[in-house]
């Protein structure tokens, strides 16, 4: 709520059009999972220099603004409380209720999980055998003014389709995984986890 206040003294608010600047190296995405989580949903990232041909002006600070809540759509929670999550989705019926539920498709007798995993901390789990899995690799995130690509998350059939899904966990340990975070977001996740490392 704070963070929402101080940047309501901006003009920001959920309808906002914000664009993150900066350098290129990844600082930008980062920062514009800040504003992902918070709930603004029109968020760009482009380099500071392709930002400066564009753009010249400086707005001043607004007074007397209304103060938003913040978007739970999005979050980080601790590895536990994946673990936790994971098991509340699991399927566990009893012999009666499963007899009657024979035939009827596993994904529609529960919400639709994806785990998307940085390609160098995929490991092979039985746990997420109910839920899809993506591994993922680093570069082509993002292109060379900044933005996102699109076509990041390319599969075989075609890109992923995110919005398909009730809930996204991104298991990611490296040091852009607020970006990657920001990236699953802009790319339609409705309900996304970054998931912290212990």
């Amino acid at each position: 709520l704070d963070a929402a206040r101080r940047l309501s003294l901006y003009g920001v608010n959920p309808e906002s059009s914000v664009v993150v600047i900066g350098d290129g190296n990844g600082d930008e995405q980062k920062l514009a999972w800040d504003f992902v989580q918070l709930g603004v949903k029109k968020v760009e990232t482009l380099k500071a220099s392709v930002f400066r041909m564009m753009n010249r002006t400086v707005e001043a600070p607004h007074r007397n603004v209304s103060i938003w809540k913040p978007d739970t759509r999005y979050g980080e929670i601790s590895s536990k409380d994946f673990s936790k999550k994971m098991d509340s989705f699991r399927p566990n019926y009893s012999r009666a209720r499963r007899s009657a539920l024979q035939g009827v498709p596993l994904f529609a007798l529960q919400e639709r999980v994806l785990v998307m995993t940085f390609q160098t901390d995929w490991k092979e789990r039985s746990d997420y055998l109910f839920a899809d899995v993506h591994a993922f690799h680093d570069q082509g995130l993002f292109d060379d003014k900044g933005l996102l690509d699109p076509l990041a998350f390319q599969k075989e059939n075609g890109v992923l389709d995110f919005s398909k899904y009730d809930v996204v966990f991104l298991l990611d340990s490296s040091t852009q995984k607020e970006a990657h975070a920001y990236a699953l977001a802009e790319m339609g996740a409705r309900s996304l986890y970054l998931v912290r490392s212990r």
